[in-house]
């Protein structure tokens, strides 16, 4: 029998070198091609990974921005690609946000008023960012002005009464930050210029690690960013793919966590130390799963309802197969 030929489209993350590297145990019936496919930023086998898979279905199986995907799935029922209860990138909102070295911004609060860049305004992190600025810190999102950088994947109706406005042409938000044009930044990796010492910016929160961790004590959760799709046509075809992708991820996930039992398989010098200290403060924050996820992904909808970015009529439930939602 032929064997089933499947092509992955994954960032290079830690937990997903397992992939890379061969040492996932792939189904005998299985031929598996693992892509390194960024999104902002272009690796080994090229980037804007979520286009590719929305515009070109380029991909059999994809790592996909929840908030593209869930305006995406409310708009059209029949949408051609199909989530999977796997989460390969989560992030915390409040080591996101950085302000000028020398403002006087140094709580949420001072935000109100204030110009802040994001990529843009429907990314998922800038939801997540505005939904816990208004549920979490008390600071309306509607009393901040708003700056994007680049045009919006899915389109959407601005809410009544906000400021969005576009940033000049060509810059970039850590030239918007720089020159004074915005007064924070909201970016997914820390601005090369904060690490080089050439741009003088701080994040917002002074102790953004105990901050993060007050948030999860809070919610209970580590915000999700990104979740993997496939095909429909391809789990329609072949129904048991589903739970087949899940156990991979499901293996890569067991043979990353053992990678820092060597203490030195990290260049960070206390990166086993590390390890611990998280797991004393998060236990397991990447759970695979429908059930563990579900508070999680209700909370984003939520957000994102609140910004006029879905009808809310959407639930948890609707994203993922049916079938997988007994995980």
């Amino acid at each position: 029998m032929a064997k089933l030929k499947l092509t992955l489209a994954l960032d290079r993350y830690d937990r997903h070198f397992p992939f890379f590297d061969e040492t996932v145990q792939v189904p005998e019936n299985i031929e598996l091609e693992a892509l390194q496919v960024g999104q902002s930023q272009s690796w080994r086998d090229g980037g804007r990974r979520h286009e590719q898979m929305y515009h070109d279905r380029a991909f059999d199986v994809c790592e996909f921005g929840l908030s593209p995907y869930v305006m995406l799935r409310e708009r059209n029922p029949e949408l051609p690609l199909i989530a999977l209860p796997v989460f390969p990138r989560r992030l915390f909102s409040q080591s996101q946000i950085f302000v000028g070295a020398s403002s006087g911004i140094t709580c949420p609060e001072d935000l109100k008023g204030c110009r802040v860049a994001l990529r843009s305004f429907h990314t998922t992190l800038s939801v997540l960012v505005k939904g816990d600025l208004k549920f979490h810190y008390g600071v309306p999102w509607e009393e901040i002005i708003w700056c994007t950088s680049k045009a919006e994947m899915v389109d959407y109706t601005a809410k009544s009464g906000i400021q969005v406005d576009a940033l000049p042409e060509g810059m970039t938000l850590e030239q918007a930050i720089d020159t004074g044009h915005v007064d924070a930044i909201v970016v997914p990796h820390p601005p090369p210029g904060v690490s080089a010492g050439t741009l003088s910016a701080r994040r917002l929160f002074r102790d953004c690690v105990m901050e993060e961790k007050r948030y999860f004590r809070d919610r209970g959760a580590f915000p999700i960013m990104h979740l993997m799709v496939m095909r429909s046509d391809l789990l329609a075809r072949e129904p048991w793919l589903g739970e087949t992708i899940m156990n991979l991820f499901a293996q890569a996930k067991e043979i990353s966590e053992g990678y820092l039992d060597d203490p030195n398989w990290s260049r960070l010098a206390w990166g086993r130390h590390d390890l611990e200290f998280e797991n004393d403060a998060l236990g397991d924050p990447w759970p695979i799963g429908f059930k563990a996820n579900r508070s999680n992904l209700a909370q984003f909808i939520d957000y994102a309802t609140d910004q006029n970015l879905i009808s809310g009529l959407i639930k948890p439930e609707d994203l993922f197969a049916e079938r997988l939602l007994d995980s």
